[in-house]
């Protein structure tokens, strides 16, 4: 309910119980003048006012009694319409002399509290008109007076009833003035607690219009006269008097002119429809934004606004666009494996036929798969071999040499003397045995890297693993990468396979060498920590590219040349750390060189667990 409606209500209440106090009050002074005009009749005689009197005090006694089933307005004409025929009936007896005549007074006096100014006029018009008829009446003999004014004067009853007309006239009066002041008061309350609430109401609404999440704007004849934080935040200092001045491209993507779509918008609304359109509008920071608009006519105090409500999508509408995009990748690519999937029960349907094939070829994949996870370690046994063939020929030359010498001295006839041959063939020899020493250390480092024992873990010296691995890698960084050793004096006693723990230093060695393109260096290290070995190989070689870190352990991938790799070293290398409750990790900058760090467990360690 609105306040016009709550005023109305309340003055349409005040206004039933002033006619409700009216009637009580003419009621008791209709009880009473029927009492005085009764006893005035025995004294002068019934005249015709008193038939007439009689019967409206009766009637208004007993609509009195009746009033709630009346409405204010049926009860407001009974009541005038009443007092008047009481009036006239005084009139035509009495004529000047007729106390009812106060009754001119507080007809007009009770009927602008009723009744509208307008209709008040036109009641004292009668009342006028009525009193003037009845004037001339007299005046020009028409009506004369049936009783004598003197005899009517001395009467005690005369004054008496004048006396109680003019009193309950002004205690009417009186009584319906002090209502209407306590009413007048209680209106006062009320419109003063619709404005408290009308203010509580009016915050609200401006805690709500500045918290939206949408720029609010309010334009009287395209004109700002009002916005919301959100639309300062939007469009800044673009915001003036006029809207449409600088926020507004000139063109549209659409290719429409802006102001001519505005336009037809506010044509819309003026129509009674609201419109919600899209518009591109220029920020705060002089970029364009797809904008949402709705258009909404307000009625605010006798004023007609227009609420325009912007919201920003450009990033909705950019998501909408990938999303639109996506679909159509996502609907062709649905046709495709439609297409795929047709193709596959087609080649199901022949690998239903071909099974027994099928499984044979699983099998065959199957072995594949096992000897291309082996094929690594057989590159390993390349570079092995290459390693061994490049160091035996060395010792080899040694005892062909010697054996060279040794067919030379014995077919040398000046060489009589026994001593010298001795001596010389000693020193043959001596030189054939540090060859034939030189091969046996050669084959023993093989061996212990070729054993097969894989399932086979037992204690083994790390010291011997890496001297054994940079006895095979000689022939790869002689002459170009200087091997710094930094081992412990007690040897570390580790709990693996020997020759799987060969193959990962081989690969991890090989890698550091391979990294060095010119000259370089190789610090391998090694320390006791908790009982855990810890191994660091650290090279000067070009190090590991950014992109690639997360990638090394992949199968398959490999930074070398085509045939130059498997792309399996390092995934096989992490798979036997980790058969060896070990771990490993790379710190690596590209041209600087990298770090491997391994932590695998000693001897001790593996007897703890047992325990």
């Amino acid at each position: 309910m609105d306040v016009k409606e709550k005023l109305e209500n309340n003055n349409e209440f005040v206004k039933s119980k002033m006619i409700d106090d009216a009637y009580l009050s003419f009621s008791f002074m209709a009880l009473i003048s029927v009492i005085l005009i009764t006893f005035r009749a025995f004294e002068i005689g019934f005249t015709l006012s008193y038939f007439i009197q009689l019967p409206i005090s009766l009637g208004v006694l007993i609509t009195y009694s009746n009033r709630n089933k009346l409405s204010t307005n049926h009860k407001t004409y009974i009541l005038i319409i009443a007092l008047i025929l009481i009036l006239i009936s005084g009139l035509y007896n009495f004529g000047f002399l007729a106390s009812t005549k106060h009754y001119l007074i507080l007809l007009p006096v009770i009927s602008s509290f009723m009744l509208s100014p307008k209709s008040t006029v036109k009641v004292f018009i009668v009342l006028l008109l009525i009193y003037s008829g009845f004037g001339l009446a007299y005046i020009k003999g028409w009506l004369t007076l049936n009783i004598n004014p003197n005899e009517l004067v001395v009467k005690p009853s005369t004054w008496l009833v004048d006396i109680f007309v003019i009193a309950g006239s002004s205690w009417i009066i009186l009584r319906i003035v002090r209502q209407y002041y306590l009413d007048l008061n209680n209106q006062y309350d009320t419109i003063a607690k619709i404005n408290e609430d009308l203010s509580d109401k009016e915050e609200k609404q401006r805690v709500l219009f500045e918290s939206m999440n949408e720029a609010v704007f309010l334009l009287e004849n395209d004109i700002v006269i009002d916005c919301n934080a959100e639309a300062k935040k939007l469009f800044g200092q673009k915001i003036n008097k006029e809207l449409i001045s600088n926020i507004f491209p000139r063109m549209q993507s659409s290719g429409r002119e802006t102001h001519l779509i505005w336009n037809e918008k506010i044509n819309e609304i003026k129509q009674g429809i609201k419109p919600a359109f899209t518009l591109n509008l220029i920020t705060n920071q002089d970029k364009e934004a797809i904008c949402d608009i709705g258009l909404n006519q307000l009625e605010l105090k006798h004023h007609t606004y227009i609420q325009v409500i912007i919201r920003d999508i450009t990033l909705r509408k950019k998501r909408e666009d990938e999303l639109r995009q996506y679909r159509i990748e996502l609907e062709k690519r649905s046709i495709e494996l439609q297409l795929i999937n047709e193709d596959l029960k087609k080649s199901n349907e022949q690998l239903q036929d071909k099974n027994l094939d099928l499984e044979n070829t699983l099998d065959i994949l199957n072995k594949a798969k096992v000897q291309l996870v082996e094929s690594e370690k057989m590159a390993s046994i390349g570079i092995l071999t290459a390693g061994v063939a490049h160091e035996i020929n060395n010792p080899l030359n040694f005892i062909k040499t010697g054996l060279y010498g040794i067919e030379s001295i014995i077919e040398d006839d000046e060489l009589t003397d026994s001593t010298a041959i001795k001596q010389e063939i000693k020193s043959i020899a001596s030189k054939m045995g540090i060859g034939v020493d030189k091969v046996a250390e050669i084959v023993k480092s093989l061996n212990h890297f070729s054993r097969n024992n894989q399932l086979e873990f037992q204690k083994c010296s790390l010291n011997k693993i890496l001297s054994n691995c940079l006895s095979i890698l000689n022939h790869e960084y002689k002459n170009k990468v200087a091997i710094k050793q930094t081992f412990l004096k007690n040897n570390i006693e580790l709990f693996g396979n020997e020759s799987k723990l060969h193959q990962v230093f081989l690969n991890l060695i090989l890698n550091s060498i391979q990294s060095i393109e010119t000259t370089g260096e190789i610090e391998i290290n090694s320390k006791l920590h908790q009982n855990e070995a810890i191994i660091t190989i650290t090279d000067t070689g070009k190090g590991i590219p950014e992109a690639f870190k997360n990638k090394i352990f992949d199968p398959f991938f490999t930074t070398k040349p085509a045939g130059k790799g498997t792309g399996l070293g390092l995934s096989i290398v992490m798979q036997i750390i980790k058969d060896h409750h070990g771990d490993i990790t790379f710190a690596s900058a590209e041209g600087k060189g990298t770090i491997v760090t391994l932590i695998l467990p000693t001897a001790q360690t593996a007897n703890a667990r047992k325990d």
